[in-house]
């Protein structure tokens, strides 16, 4: 549902639902940002980024979880991540978000 409603904003928008789909995307295509849930099939969003980390340590990472950010902070302390995601959100705040937060890395 999240990314028809992005597509409307967004003219290219690639989702998966399993990490290592995601992962073996993202070796094969170029993005400009990670949006990644905490809670996905196969490994985690913490390993997923943790993988792209060790490729792309500049691409900005954008996490949704539906548990306490600060502990997720806490487990990506070192992962370089540019935004979280407390779930319940609306994709407009996402948006929002993200495009404040590219806005300033310019």
């Amino acid at each position: 549902m999240m990314s028809k409603t992005m597509n409307y904003f967004c003219d290219n928008i690639d989702s998966c639902l399993k990490s290592n789909e995601a992962l073996e995307k993202f070796n094969l295509n170029e993005y400009d940002i990670i949006l990644t849930d905490i809670v996905m099939p196969e490994m985690d969003g913490i390993e997923l980024i943790q993988e792209v980390r060790k490729v792309n340590n500049e691409i900005p990472v954008f996490i949704l979880t539906g548990y306490d950010v600060d502990n997720v902070k806490n487990k990506c302390e070192s992962l370089n991540i540019n935004g979280f995601f407390v779930k319940p959100m609306q994709v407009y705040d996402i948006l929002h978000e993200i495009k404040y937060i590219l806005e300033r890395l310019d």
